[in-house]
């Protein structure tokens, strides 16, 4: 079971401990998203941001992370709509909780 909570001061994720050896990695990940995104979003290349968005989607859950997957569905759809407002908000929502995230295993 993995239990969230989105707080602005202090975002926690409760992960299941064989997780574990995989977390570093994913974060990994989209730490190098949070460069990239960006430079997509300035280019207008809505389709690299659409495919990140789906992965996100498709990934973040399965790693005990539902936030990501929230913000890879929003971000989906805004790539989609060409919604770089949207496009923006999901970035800087990505790379706040990437920063701050706090992994406790249980």
């Amino acid at each position: 079971m993995t239990t969230q909570t989105m707080q602005l001061d202090n975002p926690a994720v409760y992960i299941q401990r064989d997780l574990q050896d995989l977390i570093p990695f994913f974060l990994e990940m989209r730490r190098k998203d949070i460069q990239k995104l960006p430079v997509a979003l300035e280019k207008g290349d809505f389709g690299l941001l659409r495919i990140s968005g789906h992965n996100m989607a498709g990934t973040g859950a399965a790693y005990g992370f539902q936030i990501i997957t929230d913000i890879g569905r929003d971000m989906e759809a805004a790539a989609l709509a060409a919604d770089s407002l949207s496009l923006k908000a999901c970035i800087s929502q990505l790379a706040y909780f990437v920063e701050h995230v706090e992994v406790i295993f249980v």
